[in-house]
């Protein structure tokens, strides 16, 4: 390809060159019968088009090896053999699984967080008790942190009878032997929403539907299919 541009470049027409016969000498504007009207050839040299070229590809290359050669050699080192063996020898440990009794007791941190949110609901099932029915449903233990239980309630006038009243809350709240380290009581004023339990809907199998199921079982010869038709229509028969 290299010969083909030489070769393309080097040669010329003759009506690009000086002295050609179509070339204006001496306001003459026909052709002459000269050897240099058909074609001429220059010799390439050292400032051609083809040596820039050339001297192109060659700074390419040391850019290249520059950039992306020399840096990775850098940065490689060779591993050691001690190191390789040390590598090969990891090995992944497997956890045996543990039993529920030995999650929820001992020093686990399941077993913790189990044992303070029954701390904390025995908790306020004895603060309940102890005060006025009205004021019941509005009060919550909030936590327990560094000797102090939380109280939270919904609204500033059961705060400031809570804080009258909060000497005899201590006592009360003593009575248990969990929570003989309660030192005192904070009291906040936050918007509480108890849970709501989501009503249990009954469902009921029409008489109708029973009718069908016992015809159904009646009239199959699968013994294990007719035993629960059987037993689907017997509920439905002891609910009515």
């Amino acid at each position: 390809m290299t010969l083909g541009v030489n070769k393309q470049i080097c040669t010329t027409r003759s009506t690009d060159l000086p002295g050609s016969a179509f070339s204006n000498v001496a306001g003459s504007k026909h052709p002459t019968n000269s050897p240099a009207s058909h074609q001429r050839v220059i010799t390439p040299r050292g400032d051609t088009p083809a040596a820039a070229c050339a001297v192109s590809s060659v700074a390419v290359l040391v850019w290249y090896i520059t950039v992306d050669i020399f840096p990775f050699v850098l940065w490689y080192q060779p591993v050691s053999p001690a190191l390789q063996n040390k590598l090969m020898s990891i090995k992944v440990k497997r956890f045996r699984a543990q039993s529920i009794n030995s999650l929820l007791s001992g020093s686990s941190e399941l077993g913790h967080l189990i044992r303070a949110a029954s701390l904390l609901e025995r908790a306020q099932g004895e603060l309940r008790r102890a005060l006025p029915g009205d004021m019941q449903e509005h009060v919550y233990v909030g936590g327990y942190h560094q000797g102090k239980l939380t109280i939270i309630t919904d609204k500033a006038a059961w705060l400031t009878w809570l804080r009258f009243q909060q000497s005899h809350l201590l006592g009360i709240l003593h009575r248990l032997p969990e929570l003989e380290s309660v030192t005192g009581l904070a009291f906040k004023v936050r918007p509480v929403h108890p849970p709501k339990v989501p009503q249990r809907q009954h469902r009921r199998l029409p008489s109708k539907a029973a009718d069908e199921l016992s015809s159904c079982a009646a009239d199959t010869d699968n013994p294990r299919l007719k035993k629960a038709l059987e037993r689907l229509a017997s509920h439905a028969e002891r609910q009515e």
